[in-house]
């Protein structure tokens, strides 16, 4: 009975709260975006979808899961900086913009 529950429960819960975590994330952008600028921004998914390729990728390439958890976010930060400059950024210095 032990080693199933060490090798197939205990591996399906740990998966299942990774899960969990990560939709409560998503959510959690998605209702603070809408709750806090009264917009529905659908992007969060794509950025989310992303990450995960980015992950994907890194530990295709050799990296391990750690390696993929630290760099990932970094990785994604940069474009997310840049959109915030150069796209987003006009936005708020037009002369009609309210934020």
């Amino acid at each position: 009975m032990l080693p199933y529950l060490h090798f197939v429960l205990l591996p399906q819960v740990i998966d299942g709260l990774i899960i969990g975590v990560a939709l409560a994330l998503v959510a959690l952008g998605l209702t603070m975006i809408f709750g806090l600028l009264d917009v529905i921004n659908l992007a969060h998914g794509e950025i989310y979808m992303i990450g995960g390729y980015a992950a994907l990728t890194l530990i295709g390439w050799g990296g391990g899961y750690w390696s993929a958890i630290l760099l990932v976010p970094r990785s994604r930060a940069l474009p997310a900086g840049l959109w915030r400059s150069w796209g987003c950024g006009r936005c708020c210095r037009a002369p009609t913009a309210r934020w």
